[in-house]
């Protein structure tokens, strides 16, 4: 247990003693273990600002369009817009309600002609041909459609 890591000092007993009332090295450790903050690095912190930026321009390029040609933006444009509208990323905020803030930000800034991209759906229905009861002996029309439906009614 350190007082300071970078230098390498290690803590005696008796600041152990009056920082958690105790001594005894696992204990404290436990204790921190418990209760402490997870130190991140500068590099660490950047990385995890970049890859979230990274995240919200691409989810940006998949549900964004320019309103008249209809074509999506590029990355590079989408990243370089942020920047212009002055769009900070927030390390634990959700992805997707950042993208909703990016988007709402640059339609106000007007630094992208944009909007959300109109989704397209197909509604795929089918039906069960039932086969024609002529006659129940018939064997044409007695195969697994009638026998299944059978079982369902």
């Amino acid at each position: 247990i350190f007082t300071n890591v970078s230098k390498g000092q290690f803590a005696n007993s008796k600041t152990l003693k009056k920082c958690f009332d105790t001594s005894n090295e696992e204990e404290v450790c436990r204790f921190i273990l418990a209760n402490g903050d997870v130190q991140v690095s500068d590099q660490e912190r950047a990385a995890q600002l970049e890859s979230t930026a990274r995240e919200v321009a691409s989810m940006v390029s998949e549900k964004c369009v320019h309103p008249i040609s209809r074509r999506p933006y590029t990355l590079p444009q989408i990243r370089d817009g942020m920047k212009a509208a002055g769009f900070m990323v927030h390390p634990t905020r959700n992805i997707k309600q950042q993208f909703l803030d990016c988007v709402r930000l640059l339609q106000e800034k007007r630094v992208l002609d944009i909007e959300r991209a109109k989704m397209k759906l197909a509604i795929v229905l089918s039906q069960l041909q039932e086969a024609s009861h002529d006659s129940d002996n018939d064997s044409d029309h007695n195969d697994g459609l009638t026998k299944q439906r059978d079982a369902v009614t």
